[in-house]
């Protein structure tokens, strides 16, 4: 009887000393969550504001829940017995597909044609698109749009059987659309990637691999009618070096590999200095053996693109700062501008505003009456512009219209087309907002006024002045 109790003590102990390690063990295990693409839960502080956090159990329970010890150690041993046995995720941001394909969770609204824009917002994406365009030809530059593929649009005949593609339009397919009626330039990604018959996207990542990027730069340079490196053409090799996005998300602590492919080729560009990795938010590089400049806006589709095109340039600048800063055309004298992003961000073409400053309109005849319509106009520090901005009631609108603003001082009439987008962060979501930038010496404070322009039934109608600039 006496051992049996010792036996029951040692259990018990033993059980306590289990369950202890995930929180005593936070004394010494440093969290990594770069592997699942975010960031882990802080501290929660006893007050906010200067008042008490009634919320400070709550946060300090999603504290503890990306803290404890061993954590990511469980999360690959759950998910590697879920994959393995039943062939599903427990991670709703990766999808188990089949032969061990893995997919992004956030791209299935595109790929099952989900939440997607409306008729107005992808007018709004396309004619953005168009402003900015045209701001590029002002500076004699020429402008490209270019739509990366999501992976299940390619390779979906490896999604789970579960996922059933319908009929109908997702996003690109209707701006694609809207920016043939805009007459935007734009490369389709989409449809050479789709017809050719190699496997150009990793296996466990959410992006293509060095011979999508490879194949990517040519189809964009042949678009903008410029010589390029043709990398079909170049000894290559295949190594499995690369460990996925995807499968650090699925599996943290994992050390399976993915293949890429490497070209027997050595790059004539070089880096700026404080060149890190091609995930930097700024890369710029120099290739004296070229003589084009070349400003690329991008997302994580670029990384891999950032040495192919820096190849065919003398100078490159590639950014992801969103919004985009379209001012740097001038700064860098791009002869071509490439606005690079992947279908699941489209709708940041209806989101943010721009930087540039609004180009100037000619309207002659218009007709005044009293409309519902919110102006703002402020200085902004970070741009050393003005921005004007505000929301228009849908029944000026058409679905395709477009919205102008005039701005009278005691010397001058001057009217802008505006962006038909929120000013990034206010009124984003707004199907009929309008905002842009103008000058510093644009603006008369206390003497400006504003009216707002539409353009609907083809025929302009002026608010008559809404907002006096004090």
């Amino acid at each position: 009887m006496k051992n049996k109790g010792i036996f029951e003590w040692i259990h018990i102990l033993l059980f306590l000393i289990l369950i202890s390690i995930p929180s005593v063990g936070m004394l010494y295990y440093k969290t990594d969550m770069s592997a699942e693409k975010r960031t882990a839960a802080a501290f929660p502080q006893l007050k906010k504001e200067g008042k008490i956090n009634t919320k400070f159990f709550d946060e300090l329970d999603l504290y503890y829940k990306d803290h404890f010890a061993y954590r990511q150690e469980m999360i690959t041993l759950d998910e590697i017995l879920s994959t393995k046995l039943f062939e599903t995720s427990q991670n709703k941001d990766v999808i188990y597909g089949t032969e061990g394909w893995l997919f992004y969770g956030e791209t299935m609204d595109e790929y099952m044609r989900r939440n997607v824009l409306s008729d107005r917002q992808i007018h709004n994406a396309a004619r953005s698109l168009k402003l900015m365009q045209d701001y590029a030809k002002s500076y004699d530059a020429n402008f490209i749009v270019a739509i990366a593929p999501i992976k299940a649009e390619l390779y979906g005949r490896y999604m789970p059987g579960n996922y059933l593609k319908p009929d109908g339009e997702n996003n690109f397919i209707k701006l694609k659309k809207a920016m043939d009626k805009e007459c935007v330039n734009y490369v389709d990604l989409h449809d050479a990637f789709a017809k050719d018959k190699r496997i150009m996207y990793h296996k466990h990542d959410t992006h293509w691999n060095n011979e999508g990027a490879a194949f990517a730069q040519k189809l964009i340079q042949k678009e903008l009618n410029n010589e390029y490196t043709d990398y079909d053409t170049i000894k290559k090799s295949i190594k499995k070096d690369f460990k996925g996005d995807l499968m650090k998300m699925l599996y943290p602590k994992g050390s399976e590999l993915d293949y890429n492919v490497y070209y027997d080729k050595d790059f004539s560009f070089k880096y700026a200095d404080g060149f890190k990795n091609t995930e930097d938010f700024k890369i710029s590089a120099m290739n004296g053996s070229k003589d084009k400049s070349l400003v690329m806006y991008r997302d994580s589709y670029g990384n891999s693109l950032v040495p192919f095109m820096a190849e065919e340039y003398g100078n490159s600048f590639f950014t992801k700062i969103v919004p985009f800063n379209l001012e740097e055309i001038k700064e860098h004298k791009a002869t071509d501008v490439v606005m690079e992003i992947t279908q699941r961000h489209i709708s940041y073409f209806t989101k943010y505003l721009p930087v540039m400053e609004a180009e100037f309109k000619t309207i002659n005849s218009l007709d005044e009456k009293e409309m519902n319509v919110k102006v703002n106009c402020k200085f902004d520090n970070i741009t050393g512009k003005y921005v004007i901005y505000g929301s228009l009631d849908k029944k000026y609108w058409d679905e395709d219209s477009n919205v102008f603003v005039r701005v009278k001082d005691s010397k001058y009439v001057t009217d802008y087309e505006a962006y038909p987008v929120g000013y990034n962060d206010v009124n984003s979501d707004d199907e009929y907002a309008f905002s842009m930038y103008v000058g510093k010496d644009e603006i008369v404070p206390g003497e400006s006024e504003i009216e707002v322009i539409s353009d609907k039934d083809n025929k302009y109608t002026s608010s008559g002045v809404v907002l006096k600039v004090e």
